[in-house]
């Protein structure tokens, strides 16, 4: 057995397993939570209800990591390692918890088999046929990333030619290296001395990189650098996407304190971050 899926293995098997009432009265606090999400103000009490919805949301997801480990372990030999498979069913996973009805009297490893089952198999569609990107492109997309960073931390200008300056990539090389990269938007890139910033380069009609991960890189990955923004920016991006109900933009701005055309503002540009993010 592989050292990382050994590592992985020790590490999930520390989380108990749930009874059946536990699983019940999670299940019933992630409801709630959901529901709380989905209002504009909160009393303390309910913000103390919206806690611990999301760690039985957590509990849950945790608890039931060795099934997808097993359901993952029947599809190996088509095309993903295991710990791959494992990610895209952790997917399905996730899922089967935001959706489970403790009402209807079945256990929840029985209803999250089937989440888990579809999105390895989603997953083995995909990502078994992506290919492997260029060592040049992976490279230019890391210092891309870290030259938008840079630039953003000094408040200066992040539009394209800026970026691929800072970067020490060519301008047609880095508009290049974003279309090419899988699971995000594709940029036009901007005349040269044009003033857009990248955020504005972004087409409405494209899916956004949390749509894509679901399709392609999986929630677990997509988490992982969600992490890594300023607490702002992750906010946001879970209000406008990573609940049941998406919020609007102007509720958005509600919650934040500002209008809603700054609220578009902050989540393009946090789609941006995760989106040069999730492509180096």
């Amino acid at each position: 057995m592989a050292e990382p899926v050994r590592a992985y293995l020790e590490q999930i098997g520390r989380y108990a397993l749930l009874r059946p009432e536990q699983e019940v009265e999670l299940a019933r606090l992630v409801q709630r939570a959901q529901q709380l999400e989905q209002q504009l103000q909160l009393s303390p009490t309910e913000q103390r209800e919206l806690r611990r919805g999301r760690r039985a949301r957590e509990r849950m997801i945790q608890a039931n990591l060795r099934l997808v480990v097993t359901v993952a372990k029947t599809y190996q030999g088509r095309g993903l390692d295991l710990m791959d498979l494992v990610q895209e069913g952790s997917l399905g996973l996730i899922r089967a918890v935001e959706k489970f009805d403790p009402t209807l009297g079945y256990r929840f490893s029985t209803y999250a088999w089937n989440w888990i089952r579809q999105a390895i198999s989603r997953g083995l569609e995909t990502k078994g046929r992506t290919l492997r990107l260029p060592i040049h492109v992976t490279q230019q997309l890391r210092a891309l990333h870290r030259a938008h960073e840079r630039l953003w931390q000094q408040g200066l200008s992040t539009d394209l030619v800026a970026v691929a300056a800072e970067a020490g990539v060519d301008l047609k090389a880095a508009s290049l290296a974003l279309r090419m990269a899988p699971g995000t938007l594709s940029l036009d890139t901007p005349a040269a001395g044009s003033e857009s910033d990248l955020l504005q380069l972004l087409p409405s009609a494209e899916p956004s990189p949390l749509d894509e991960a679901e399709r392609h890189d999986g929630w677990e990955r997509m988490g992982r650098q969600l992490r890594h923004l300023p607490e702002r920016d992750q906010q946001v991006l879970q209000w406008r996407y990573l609940t049941p109900e998406r919020q609007k933009l102007s509720v958005v701005g509600e919650q934040l304190g500002c209008s809603r055309e700054r609220a578009r503002q902050i989540e393009q540009r946090a789609l941006l971050r995760l989106r040069l993010r999730m492509a180096s």
